[in-house]
């Protein structure tokens, strides 16, 4: 039953893109294994004390990944699939001298203070909506209520962080391989992944448990935002740290694209007032040259709106909730 397993996985795996996970990332080794026996790609072998919970080991001078099956029971090849990826990115976190691995006792004397946690269940609400609604303003929220935290509790955050980095994004690798296995199982996974990062009874005060949730959900926020987050595993500032630096450079460029935006909307106001009502839908444009600013439409070349064509530049009205519905227009 387990090599039939071990097949399946096998060849659930042979069909991931791994590139597309992370650059350079690829498939390795791994075992199956229960109490008495190891099961690997070409043989079996007796269980020994090398192989001890879902992780990486050495193994004959190679890393792989391992899983426990306790029970062959109701265990789903895709699931195991995604499962033993997550394993795999921690092996390729191994080979490209990963350093940033948290120091569990240390992680232990996080402190219980309210205040943090308060913040902590905050932060997470920001996160999922960010990610949940392509919410740039939200992640900045985040990003801006984490650097509070770290004047709350000092340098003990650092140890969070890391286990973010290490653990989150092995996990993100889980969930997009997940994606392309089986998007209805993705969908069920990220939904259980949400729910946990919104916990506010227990799972909020496990600090490392819940670095599993939190990291992998800033990465998807992140991708889901075009924010690069890609580096090199032997990066020595966390994840957090290295999106905050980033975010600060991306705020200021996304403000500054606001900014002009807006600008242009007002030069054309100060210049052109003569408005004319229409209930007409627009039919010709140039796409090249126009942009858009809540429900208006700024078109520097042309327009046709109904039968009319309106030599720019010129400013259309839309109907409320509308893309191409004009009720009104300034030429």
């Amino acid at each position: 039953m387990i090599n039939k397993l071990y097949s399946e996985i096998e060849t659930i795996l042979s069909k991931i893109d791994f590139n597309i996970i992370w650059h350079g990332f690829s498939c390795g080794d791994f075992a199956l294994y229960n109490q008495e026996t190891v099961y690997l790609k070409d043989k079996t072998i007796p269980w020994d004390q090398r192989f001890l919970g879902n992780t990486v080991i050495d193994f004959d001078g190679n890393y792989i990944a391992i899983w426990e099956l306790e029970s062959i029971q109701n265990n789903d090849s895709e699931y195991l699939a995604a499962d033993m990826v997550h394993e795999m990115f921690h092996v390729h976190q191994k080979q490209k001298n990963e350093t940033r691995y948290a120091d569990d006792l240390e992680l232990l004397a996080y402190p219980d203070n309210l205040n943090n946690y308060r913040l902590k269940m905050l932060e997470n609400e920001l996160l999922v909506k960010a990610f949940s609604e392509d919410n740039l303003p939200a992640l900045k929220q985040f990003i801006n209520i984490r650097n509070a935290r770290i004047n709350i509790i000092g340098d003990i955050i650092y140890q969070e962080f890391r286990a973010e980095t290490i653990e989150g994004m092995a996990e993100y690798a889980g969930l997009i391989s997940l994606q392309q296995i089986n998007p209805d199982k993705h969908k069920n996974r990220l939904e259980e992944h949400i729910s946990k990062l919104m916990d506010q009874k227990d799972l909020i005060y496990d600090t490392r448990r819940l670095a599993y949730y939190s990291g992998s959900i800033l990465c998807l926020a992140l991708k889901l935002l075009n924010i690069d987050f890609y580096h090199e595993l032997s990066e020595e500032k966390t994840l957090f740290e290295i999106i905050n630096n980033a975010s600060n450079e991306f705020m200021t460029g996304y403000n500054e694209y606001i900014r002009n935006k807006k600008s242009k909307f007002d030069d054309f106001l100060k210049s052109h007032l003569e408005i004319t009502q229409c209930d007409e839908y627009i039919c010709g444009y140039d796409p090249m040259n126009m942009i858009r600013l809540g429900n208006k439409i700024l078109c520097s070349h042309f327009a046709m709106i109904g039968n009319n064509f309106i030599k720019g530049p010129v400013l259309i009205n839309l109907k409320q909730g509308s893309t191409n519905h004009a009720e009104s227009y300034i030429k």
